[in-house]
């Protein structure tokens, strides 16, 4: 993967965003969920994401290792790529979003051989992002922008079609053709206003003839 510093984007396919901003509104305190990433141009895409029991509070969320495991072995079993399970949600439930040190913490234990995302973010639609890339070097990117990713619906070719067979365009004279007198006279002002704006600003215009 190569990435340049303030290029790198993370994108939300649209039904990860749509659950999330779910789970947002209905969660009365913190939650953590996470998701299979995968690598595109300039980023990562998150194409779904996973919420596994847990125990939460308005101060903190903990998934326990029995949990993790038991959502793994279901991924394992509906054909999933489990080890593209890169990315981990959670919210901050109407606190700031910042790094907490349990955070940190969490994000050091899910250090792998290639890269992890984490993102926090509150009920009132603020977020973080940081993508922590460890392999060939160890890198850290934080305040990563989100984008939602729009689905191509492969409508371009009838939208052509349909276009040029109903919308008839006509080239019309230009301004200046049509009206020449009136489009010279325009320009004179123009000039003429920019001459004075000049002489406000200290410069003096050289005597010139319109």
């Amino acid at each position: 993967m190569e990435f340049i510093d303030g290029d790198l984007i993370l994108y939300l396919s649209c039904e990860v965003n749509e659950l999330i901003e779910s789970w947002l509104e209905i969660s009365e305190g913190e939650f953590s969920a996470l998701g299979i990433v995968e690598e595109v141009e300039k980023g990562f895409l998150v194409k779904e994401i996973f919420l596994p029991e847990q125990n939460c509070s308005n101060a903190d969320t903990v998934i326990e290792p029995e949990a993790v495991a038991k959502l793994l072995l279901e991924l394992e079993k509906a054909g999933y790529d489990t080890s593209q399970l890169r990315f981990w949600f959670h919210s901050h439930a109407q606190m700031e979003v910042f790094w907490s040190k349990t955070d940190l913490e969490t994000i050091s234990l899910l250090a792998n051989d290639s890269y992890f995302i984490s993102m926090v973010a509150n009920k009132r639609g603020e977020y973080l992002v940081r993508v922590d890339i460890y392999h060939p070097c160890e890198l850290h990117f934080d305040e990563v922008p989100v984008k939602v990713q729009i689905p191509t619906l492969g409508l371009k070719e009838l939208a052509q079609e349909l276009f040029f067979q109903r919308v008839q365009t006509q080239t019309l004279p230009a301004y200046q053709d049509i009206y020449p007198e009136v489009y010279y006279y325009d320009e004179f002002l123009e000039d003429w206003w920019e001459e004075e704006r000049r002489f406000k600003d200290g410069f003096h215009p050289t005597k010139r003839d319109f």
